[in-house]
């Protein structure tokens, strides 16, 4: 008896065969491997962890100010610069490091954005 594959008979079969070869594995390490080293990247560029601690607690005051002020007078600016990612030169070749570990802007199935306190760009060089 002859059967027809439908489309999601197909995309379990491939589903399967890539489970078994070990991919989605393999792509969530990888993600989550850039997405540790955009970490690092992100603290060194703003001074490191003592830093950003410093950065945060700073930020909580001036927030206690701003909330004296009236509503009226409030903007939605934020006065730290937070991104989804940092643009960088690493000694001549520019790429973005985003800190969900994407590889470019936008990926299907991709997890949320994660915004950190971090520069627009920074400079690696190759020493």
């Amino acid at each position: 008896m002859n059967q027809t594959l439908n489309k999601s008979i197909k995309e379990k079969i491939i589903d399967n065969a890539l489970a078994k070869a070990g991919i989605p594995q393999r792509k969530k390490n990888l993600r989550d491997a850039r997405a540790d080293w955009a970490e690092r990247v992100r603290l060194a560029a703003i001074g490191g962890p003592e830093t950003e601690a410093e950065v945060l607690k700073t930020e909580k005051k001036i927030a206690a100010l701003i909330a004296k002020l009236p509503e009226e007078l409030r903007t939605n600016y934020t006065f730290v610069r937070y991104d989804s990612d940092i643009y960088l030169n690493l000694a001549g070749s520019r790429v973005r490091a985003y800190f969900n570990g994407n590889y470019r802007g936008h990926e299907q199935g991709e997890p949320d954005p994660i915004r950190k306190i971090a520069p627009y760009e920074y400079t690696l060089l190759a020493d």
